[in-house]
């Protein structure tokens, strides 16, 4: 459409009056006649050239602020300007007349933004590029054009903010790049910039993620300029921006980079901990606790750790405190209002704790140790308490998000400590089981159409207490025993814990817990879903050791037995060999107390993979002259994490050569039998480690006791000559008796 051109009404002036339907007047010396609204409506409908819609249009805009009338009396005055005209208006250039024009089609846009029906019409949502570029163009010289200007941007705002209040406009705001312009008005302080700060929360609060994902750059400026002018503030606006720096944080991805490339982030960790060592109330403090626990989520303790341990110390002891006081309060329902405080203060306490398990020589001195741990204890003195009052709750209160992280941050201290808070901690026991147990349903149910159960660090990502409904909330999220597992497997290891988690069937738990992990990890090999098998895996041992006789019968244990032993012949990767020896160990460890394990495709592939993996642990390596046994190349890599795990393996590998008469056959297909008769002949003029050689030893002695063939190839093939070198006299005696009796002559 050509520029439009406007007559200017007889007797007006240039540039008439005009008021926005924000309130803001833009007056200059006129007199408009009072007229009634529906008699301006019918000369707008009934005008015959632009000068006479022009007139009208200033009358309806004089007359009327959008915030004062209701949807129908706006839907009037849409009915009878209709976008066209308007239109027309913001097609105007040239001069301050082109800005007269053009702040008048404005206004109107910005009265029907008011209305719901009209907010997302495509007339509308089209011209935000057209208010992003008013927003941020310069205004002309005078006081006149700069007044003209202020008012446009104004409704500019207006518009964005009403487009912003629904879902597709915001995505529509998101698309059409108003994000780089709002930043870029709040960082130079532009006119109206407080209402770009308003679109922006408007933004943040409901598509975060989204906004750093597209506008990055822009989001990253404005974070440094808000971090700076955080640190630099010393009145009420250093509150102010405290909240709105949380709010741009919560929707940026978390990453690895080192903090020190950040300018921003030594600005905030100045203006937080000028805030947290000042003496304030809850409306200031909790904000504070907030964007600490998202920084220390960004860019982990050691952040915090660069200003000084001072500064640790009172992050964690507030937080802590905070904590005990909140979750004491013995109305359930008031604690679960300050659910995004607690998860937060949780964050810090989960950090801290990380921070110290995993950090040699502590910065600290013993009594900072002292206070450390005792704010810490407080801190789950409140946690346990809280548990206990959920449990006397309705079911259907046990999923609220606060209780699912509130059985994260209590893992995470049964994790690295299980001697503080102990009858604490065996009071709820039986209702963490039963909250596993109900979760872990929930996930079995959702893993019918998906792989596997979710991560941990994805469980708690999902866990957003700041955004869903009260409903929400109460909806069953994943799996919270992954959550206890690090715990479970030092509580197993211990008498009286132990006794309560069997007495409740964890045995019967943790085997639908490790099934789902073990589909999971097949389908995706997540590391996640590794570490948790793992786990699992430890717990097991703890219980097949300690408590064989509730554990090693159990259907549900022998059930899982025989889908964990289809699944090692799939674990040859070396990447995974830590799992594999955890499988083969709690397989054999378990088979040791089934009597009547019978050879079938699944045991026969899965005792070749166990004998070989066991066997070929070791080999001889000759330096010079010396001789030494050295673990093989292929383990060397892992071995830390599986010596242990190797020994109790081979333990148990022999004591199952008696039980299964089919199981010494395989020694001899696998070639493994070769292979250890090879390596125990080059031990004579050897230093070696004698348990080590015992356990090889010890094979052989079961196999050629137990297997005719095996004591053949023995006698056939330098078994002989081993025995006498190495002085073991009973096998010796048995591969020299001809008329010993043995299974499989």
């Amino acid at each position: 459409m050509d520029e439009m051109e406007v007559t200017t009404p007889a007797g007006g002036d240039k540039r008439p009056v005009m008021r926005s339907p924000s309130g803001g007047s833009r007056e200059r010396p006129h007199s408009v006649p009072s007229i009634n609204l529906d008699r301006c409506l019918q000369m707008l409908r009934q005008a015959r050239s632009d000068s006479e819609q022009f007139a009208a249009l200033l009358l309806v805009t004089k007359m009327v602020q959008a915030q004062e009338t209701d949807a129908s009396t706006r839907r009037k005055i849409f009915d009878a300007v209709g976008f066209t005209f308007p239109n027309r208006l913001l097609k105007s250039v040239g001069g301050p007349e082109g800005d007269i024009y053009r702040a008048l089609g404005i206004t109107i846009f910005s009265c029907f933004c008011t209305d719901r029906e009209l907010v997302l019409h495509h007339h509308v949502t089209s011209k935000i590029p057209l208010f992003n570029d008013i927003i941020i163009e310069p205004p002309g010289d005078s006081e006149e054009d700069k007044a003209t200007h202020n008012s446009m941007v104004e409704d500019c705002y207006q518009c964005l903010l009403a487009i912003g209040a629904t879902e597709t406009g915001r995505r529509q705001l998101i698309a059409r790049d108003s994000v780089p312009v709002l930043c870029e008005a709040i960082i130079k302080k532009m006119f109206g910039y407080a209402q770009a700060m308003q679109i922006m929360r408007q933004l943040l609060a409901e598509n975060g993620r989204e906004l750093w994902n597209s506008h990055g750059d822009a989001l990253t400026n404005l974070l440094t300029n808000m971090a700076k002018e955080f640190q630099d503030a010393d009145d009420i606006t250093k509150f102010v921006l405290c909240e709105d720096l949380g709010l741009l944080l919560a929707g940026r991805d978390k990453d690895s980079g080192d903090f020190r490339h950040y300018t921003w982030a030594e600005d905030v960790l100045n203006g937080l901990s000028d805030i947290l060592g000042s003496y304030i109330g809850p409306e200031q403090r909790n904000p504070a606790l907030e964007l600490a626990s998202l920084m220390l989520d960004h860019l982990g303790i050691e952040w915090a750790m660069s200003c000084n341990i001072k500064f640790v110390l009172l992050l964690v002891n507030l937080a802590c405190v905070e904590v005990r006081m909140v979750l004491e309060d013995p109305d359930v329902k008031q604690v679960f209002l300050k659910a995004s405080l607690m998860s937060s203060c949780y964050n810090i306490l989960e950090s801290a704790i990380l921070y110290m398990s995993c950090t040699p020589n502590l910065p600290l001195d013993p009594k900072q140790i002292q206070q450390f741990i005792e704010s810490l204890q407080g801190a789950y003195v409140g946690v346990t308490f809280f548990l206990s009052q959920v449990a006397e709750l309705p079911e259907e209160m046990w999923y609220h998000p606060l209780v699912t992280a509130s059985v994260r941050v209590l893992g995470a201290w049964l994790a690295e400590e299980t001697s503080a808070l102990r009858e604490e901690v065996y009071r709820i026991l039986p209702f963490l089981m039963r909250l596993g147990s109900l979760s872990l349903e929930d996930t079995e149910d959702q893993s019918k159409g998906a792989a596997g159960v979710s991560s941990l660090s994805q469980g708690m990502e999902d866990l957003d207490l700041h955004t869903q409904t009260e409903e929400e909330m109460c909806q069953p999220k994943g799996c919270m025993l992954s959550f206890l597992l690090p715990g479970l497997c030092h509580l197993t290891a211990e008498t009286k814990p132990r006794n309560i988690l069997v007495k409740h069937q964890v045995h019967q738990l943790l085997a639908r817990c490790l099934r789902l992990h073990l589909n999971n990890f097949l389908n995706t090999k997540a590391h996640e879903a590794e570490m948790a098998l793992r786990t699992l895996c430890g717990i097991f041992l703890n219980l097949l050791v300690l408590s064989p006789e509730q554990v090693a019968s159990d259907p549900s244990t022998t059930g899982l037995l025989n889908r964990i032993m289809e699944a090692v012949p799939q674990l040859g990767c070396p990447e995974h060999m830590v799992l594999l020896a955890n499988f083969v160990v709690l397989c054999l460890m378990q088979a040791r107390h089934i009597k009547d394990l019978q050879q079938t495709v699944v045991t026969k592939q899965f005792f070749s993979t166990a004998v070989e993996f066991l066997g070929r642990a070791y080999r001889v390596a000759h330096e010079g002259e010396q001789k030494r046994l050295t673990v093989s190349q292929a383990y060397s890599e892992h071995w830390d994490s599986i010596s242990e795990l190797w020994f109790l393996g081979m333990q148990a590998l022999v004591s199952c050569i008696p039980q299964f008469p089919w199981l010494p056959e395989i020694f001899l297909e696998t070639g493994l039998l070769k292979d250890v008769v090879t390596l125990l002949e080059q031990i004579p003029g050897g230093e070696f480690d004698l348990d080590t050689v015992d356990i090889y030893q010890n094979m052989v002695m079961e196999v050629a006791k137990h297997d005719g063939k095996c004591q053949q190839w023995l006698q056939q093939n330098g078994g002989l000559d081993v025995a006498r070198a190495l002085g073991m006299e009973e096998l010796l005696q048995c591969l020299q008796s001809s008329e010993a009796t043995i299974p499989g002559n």
